[in-house]
């Protein structure tokens, strides 16, 4: 049977054409950003501040017209950068910190934020970024419970080791010794029992 008699087949396997990699190093106060435009080849660099969900949410309209795929560390402020990029339809790839470190140039000395946003998307583009799991709502809700509950604990003990003691005053040891305080009700347990057992 020859080839023509088969009928040639063609199968394009269309992915959705990825138009812009964001890489976004996040601190308290700014997000540094690297941003790659397939299209045009365009690299765009600069911060978003002050680092919260306005300014990140400005910040991602304008990324319309195509795919946007941002790239973000695991770390402290991850989650609400996260919630916004869905919010606006965006994808978002948490990587692995220390993973990310490993992957980086050896002969990069200084670590800048600017670096490190350009690193996020590097790895992104050529398909090398560790990922990270990003549980579900449900769950990151209760992480962050367990968190708060154990921070209060740790503050209270903080905040009880920083208070010195007092002596007692000569007002409070003699409330401590009246009747029906405990270091009166002992002594007068002491007092009932029999002399041998005193004398242990």
């Amino acid at each position: 049977m020859a080839a023509d008699d088969l009928g040639s087949v063609s199968i394009e396997l269309k992915e959705p054409a990825v138009t812009t990699f964001v890489g976004m190093d996040v601190h308290r106060a700014q997000i540094t950003y690297n941003a790659l435009n397939t299209d045009s080849g365009e690299v765009r660099t600069g911060r978003v501040c002050p680092a919260n969900r306005g300014t990140v949410r400005a910040f991602l309209a304008a990324f319309t017209g195509g795919e946007t795929i941002v790239a973000v560390e695991a770390m402290t402020g991850w989650r609400f950068i996260a919630e916004e990029c869905a919010r606006a339809g965006v994808d978002v790839r948490l990587a692995e910190p220390a993973e990310t470190r490993l992957r980086q140039d050896r002969k990069r000395r200084a670590k800048t934020d600017k670096l490190d946003a350009r690193l996020l998307r590097e790895l992104l583009v050529e398909g090398r970024l560790p990922e990270s799991w990003i549980a579900p709502d449900h769950i990151l809700d209760l992480r962050a419970k367990v968190r708060l509950r154990k921070d209060a604990g740790q503050s209270a003990h903080a905040v009880a080791a920083t208070r010195p003691r007092r002596p007692l005053s000569s007002r409070r040891a003699r409330a401590a010794r009246a009747p029906g305080a405990l270091g009166s009700e002992i002594g007068t347990c002491a007092a009932r029992r029999p002399r041998a057992a005193r004398r242990r």
